[in-house]
């Protein structure tokens, strides 16, 4: 399934909302993968981002993983 613009931004607003309500904060570095079929998000929490690896290839079920800084969020993007 290929994500558009749109969606993305959409799956990550509302992601970011939920974790931000769990434990996420401003400056904190977040892991987003988003499965092939696009229903499975996964954001965790990450202390470094240079030792984390994007790569989807070792994993045929990921189709798009980010690392991402959370600078200020409002809950919509």
């Amino acid at each position: 399934m290929k994500l558009t613009k749109e969606q993305l931004k959409q799956i990550i607003s509302e992601e970011l909302e939920t974790f931000q309500e769990q434990e996420g904060q401003e400056g904190s570095f977040l892991q987003i993968s988003v499965s092939n079929d696009g229903y499975d998000i996964d954001i965790e929490q990450i202390s470094n981002p240079d030792e984390v690896n994007i790569d989807v290839s070792e994993n045929p079920y990921v189709a798009y993983r980010a690392v991402v800084k959370v600078i200020k969020s409002s809950g919509e993007l």
